[in-house]
C-alpha cells in the first residue's frame, strides 16, 4: 500500500501534501504539481496581505516572483468534485452498510449525479477517500493535524475491514490506499470522533459544490501555521528511522 511520506513535512507542507493525495492519489506526476500549486497559492494568500514591517520589499518581489503562474484551476476544482463524491459514498457504505450500486443510485435520485460519473469518481479517488471523509465529516482543531491523521487512520481501518456485498470486495482496497508511515507517532483519536459523525447526512449543494480547496477552514488553518512551518506535524519515535516509501513532492 503507498505510504503518505510526512515524516519531514512541516505543518503547513504536511496538510498540503494531505491535499495533494486527496485529489491526485493515483497518479504521483500531477500529486507533485497539485502540491506546488497549492504551495504557490498559498504563498500568494500571505504575500497579498499587508506586512511591509515585516517583510523587506526586496525580499517580497523575489517570493511572489517565485510563486509564478502555476495556481488552482477549474481541472483542480473538477478534482474537488470528485474526491468529495468518492468519501460520500464512502461513508455512506461506512455508516449505513448496503452496496455502492444503492448509493450511486440514491446520489442520482438526490443530485441528479450521472452513475458513470460516480463511478468514475470512485476510482479515480478511492485511494484517498478516508482522507477526505476526515476532512469533511469531522472537526479538528487548526494546530491539531495529528487528530486529521488518526481519524484518518482508523477510517483506514474500518474501511478496509468492510466488506461489500457479493462478490465480497472490500470497501478500501490495502494494496492501494493511503497510510500514515510507522515512523509516525499519532495522538489518540479525539473526543470528537464519533460513527456516524455528528451531524452525518448528505443534502443538495452541500458538499457537491467545488470550491478552492484553499479556502474555508483548511485557508484559515494554512494562515495560522504559516508561521510555525518549520514545526513538523506529530512525533517520530526516537528509534525511527525515515524510509522513504513512495515519492513525495519537492
Amino acid at each position: 500500500m503507498p505510504v503518505l511520506d510526512l515524516c519531514r513535512l512541516s505543518v503547513s507542507d504536511a496538510w498540503l501534501y494531505a491535499l495533494a493525495v486527496i485529489h491526485c492519489p493515483r497518479n504521483l506526476d500531477e500529486q507533485a504539481k497539485m502540491f506546488v500549486r497549492f504551495q504557490n497559492t498559498l504563498i500568494r494568500h500571505e504575500l497579498n496581505k499587508p506586512k511591509p514591517d515585516q517583510v523587506p520589499i526586496a525580499e517580497w518581489r523575489r517570493d511572489q516572483a517565485a510563486a509564478g503562474d502555476n495556481k488552482l484551476d477549474e481541472r483542480d476544482n473538477k478534482r474537488a468534485s470528485g474526491a468529495r463524491i468518492c468519501a460520500i459514498m464512502f461513508m455512506q457504505v461506512l455508516v449505513y452498510g448496503g452496496s455502492l450500486r444503492s448509493v450511486v443510485k440514491e446520489l442520482g435520485k438526490t443530485f441528479g449525479r450521472v452513475p458513470s460519473t460516480c463511478w468514475a469518481d470512485w476510482r479515480a479517488f478511492r485511494p484517498a477517500a478516508h482522507l477526505e471523509a476526515a476532512r469533511l465529516f469531522w472537526p479538528f482543531a487548526p494546530s491539531d493535524l495529528g487528530s486529521f491523521f488518526a481519524i484518518a487512520e482508523e477510517l483506514r481501518r474500518r474501511g478496509e475491514a468492510h466488506v461489500l456485498p457479493p462478490p465480497g470486495e472490500r470497501l478500501l482496497d490495502p494494496a492501494e490506499t493511503w497510510r500514515v508511515p510507522e515512523c509516525i507517532s499519532l495522538p489518540p483519536l479525539p473526543d470528537t470522533f464519533e460513527m456516524p459523525p455528528r451531524g452525518f447526512f448528505v443534502r443538495p449543494g452541500n458538499f457537491l459544490a467545488a470550491p478552492d480547496p484553499l479556502r474555508s477552514t483548511q485557508a484559515r488553518y494554512l494562515s495560522c501555521s504559516w508561521s510555525a512551518s518549520n514545526n513538523h506535524v506529530m512525533k517520530r519515535p526516537h528509534h525511527a528511522r525515515s524510509t522513504r516509501t513512495d515519492r513525495r513532492p519537492e
